[in-house]
């Protein structure tokens, strides 16, 4: 492997042979899928860049589709490197990964690696073209389920120390169970993915936090995300606003479909008034309800067709952010 001119942070791509109903894809989602990642390893090519991957890789630990895993093989072989991901909630059945689970096939072909868990995983030599100058950077990480540590013993001669984390993570926006955010001694920049929505980046003493978000929007609240994989250097590392550069790829912006049955059968109900400042939360349950019953025969997750109803209620009402995350923990709580 030449020396790299940086990293490229892909958020996760989860790869999946199953259809997302409520997506209208020129082709399937898996093809999407499959494209984007063709798209990361152009990129990374053509920037000299090394790939780096949020988590998340494949969708679901029981993927078992040929056609997918020989086509993601494939592609990954365009790199001349293996790229990095961590472990995400995803792609593992247990506790940790096991042979049936689709990405061991990936590490068995000899096109991926995955982090060590919360240790510092490859120490990099790269060029940074701008400053004209060769420098080392470690890259560690810690996988899902596991505690983010509050210090890292930092290598000599590293320019650059950057974690990599798959979590529910306390950003400007409130989230349930969210972990605050904090200082790590040692590590110069976390990036995390899980959350699929881009968060504002945010700094914590000597430590910046980003969270750029998923490239594969699987739910309506996305619809308006652009969808870019990021490119980091050590000269723009400077840069106190903004770590990571966006690189845009391409994709079909008016990928989901319009909810026309949620919002007919919700018009339809004379008697349901949305207030939510007085605290009706039970007549906006029992939207949501109409909603299921609505939607039965969609392959979707029933829960994933309610959240997305009520992401189209919270736009067409213009709800505060802090109602809206009460009902969404509310929603969390029906049994479906």
């Amino acid at each position: 492997m030449n020396k790299k001119n940086g990293l490229l942070i892909v958020g996760d791509p989860h790869l999946t042979s199953r259809q997302i109903s409520k997506r209208h894809d020129l082709v399937s989602t898996m093809e999407t899928c499959l494209d984007k990642l063709s798209q990361v390893v152009k990129i990374a090519n053509r920037e000299n860049l090394f790939v780096v991957f949020l988590g998340d890789f494949f969708d679901s630990d029981k993927e078992n589709n040929i056609y997918l895993l020989t086509k993601t093989i494939r592609i990954l072989k365009g790199l001349d490197h293996k790229p990095l991901t961590i472990v995400g909630n995803h792609e593992k059945t247990e506790d940790k990964l096991a042979d049936y689970n689709m990405l061991v096939s990936l590490i068995e072909a000899n096109v991926m690696d995955v982090f060590i868990d919360n240790k510092i995983t490859r120490i990099l030599e790269l060029h940074d073209k701008t400053l004209n100058k060769d420098y080392h950077i470690a890259i560690g990480g810690t996988n899902y389920g596991s505690k983010i540590p509050d210090k890292v013993a930092r290598p000599d001669n590293v320019e650059k120390l950057i974690w990599i984390t798959h979590h529910d993570l306390l950003f400007k926006s409130a989230y349930p169970g969210a972990v605050p955010l904090k200082e790590i001694a040692g590590v110069d920049l976390v990036i995390n993915g899980h959350m699929h929505k881009a968060q504002p980046q945010q700094q914590e003493k000597t430590t910046t936090w980003c969270c750029p978000g998923n490239i594969l929007r699987q739910t309506v609240d996305l619809a308006e995300q652009k969808v870019c994989v990021f490119m980091w250097t050590l000269n723009n590392h400077e840069n106190e606003y903004k770590k990571l550069i966006p690189i845009e790829l391409e994709y079909q912006k008016d990928i989901f479909k319009k909810p026309e049955v949620i919002e007919a059968d919700l018009d339809a109900r004379n008697d349901y008034r949305f207030n939510v400042r007085n605290s009706e939360k039970m007549g906006f349950v029992e939207a949501l309800e109409a909603i299921k019953i609505q939607n039965d025969n969609n392959v979707t997750d029933d829960r994933a067709v309610v959240i997305d109803g009520m992401n189209v209620l919270f736009e067409a009402k213009d709800v505060p952010e802090d109602i809206r995350q009460d009902l969404l923990n509310l929603a969390n709580s029906v049994e479906l």
